[in-house]
Parts: C-alpha cells; sequence; structure tokens
C-alpha cells in the first residue's frame, strides 16, 4: 500500500508541474497535448486511489483510519486538480470564442441608416403569436392534468376511508 501511495502522490506533484506548463502554452496543439496528459494521469492516478482505498480497508485497525484518511486527501486532491483542468479548458475555449466574436465583428460590414432603409426591418409577429398560443395550450392541458390527478387522489382517499 506505501508504494502505491508514494507513487500516487509522486504522480500527483508530477501533474501539477504539468499544469504550470498547460498555463503558459500559448500553441493550440500544444495545449491538447498537455491537457490529454493531463487527463490520462488523472485517470490513473483515480485508479490508483480506488486500489488504494481497497487496501486500506486492508490495513490493520491500529493504521487502517490513518490510511483511509491519506487515502481521502489524495482523492481530495484529485478532484481539485480535476477541476483545475476544467477550469483551464473552460478559460482557453472562452478566449478562443472572444477571438472569433472580435475577428466575426472586425469584418462585418457596417452601413449608413439611409442604406438600410432600402431593406426595411420586418417583424417577424406570427411566429411570437404560434408560440404564444402554443403555450396557452400546454398551461391548459398541464391544468387539466393536475385537475385529473386531484381527482384520482381524491377517489383513493375516498376509497381508503370507506374500507
Amino acid at each position: 500500500m506505501e508504494a502505491l501511495y508514494h507513487e500516487t502522490n509522486g504522480l500527483l506533484d508530477q501533474t501539477q508541474g504539468f499544469f504550470v506548463r498547460l498555463e503558459q502554452t500559448v500553441n493550440e496543439n500544444e495545449f491538447n497535448r498537455l491537457q490529454t496528459e493531463i487527463r490520462k494521469r488523472l485517470d490513473y492516478m483515480f485508479s490508483n486511489c480506488e486500489r488504494l482505498d481497497i487496501l486500506a480497508g486492508k490495513e490493520p485497525l491500529a493504521r487502517r483510519q490513518n490510511a483511509k484518511i491519506r487515502v481521502d486527501q489524495l482523492k481530495y486532491d484529485l478532484q481539485h486538480l480535476n477541476a483545475a483542468l476544467q477550469s483551464q479548458v473552460n478559460r482557453v475555449a472562452s478566449k478562443q470564442r472572444e477571438q472569433l466574436d472580435r475577428e466575426e465583428l472586425l469584418n462585418t460590414k457596417f452601413t449608413t441608416n439611409a442604406a438600410s432603409r432600402e431593406s426595411e426591418t420586418s417583424i417577424l409577429i406570427n411566429n411570437a403569436m404560434t408560440h404564444q398560443e402554443s403555450l396557452g395550450r400546454v398551461n391548459s392541458h398541464l391544468d387539466s392534468i393536475l385537475a385529473q390527478g386531484a381527482e384520482i387522489l381524491g377517489g383513493l382517499q375516498h376509497q381508503g376511508s370507506a374500507l
């Protein structure tokens, strides 16, 4: 158990080093490669933690609680690293989205108001009305379903009191 614990703890420290490199990476291919490597390491460490959890239960009673605490601490650290990886991935995706939006805005052709008068704006009120009518129908159907359920419950209560 000790050897597996120390191996997993060492991998945890190495993986934290990968996070430093991941944050400093500018190249998308390098970022994806590091992300894949970190995910592989996290998966391997999670499987080690499951094995450690089993082994901690087999420890002598005097050392069992200490072993379980150490394994739980490893699991907590791994969950923290997993959340950090997800946060980093979300941050990069957000930057990429902002960059695409920025490029789209820069490539957009703007016109004056006089030029836009030739293509009048029309309001699609039919779609809004159809949607509102559909919502009204759904609301009335839900009301009838709820009323039917209330009647069924009332009938069950009446049958229960009759017995």
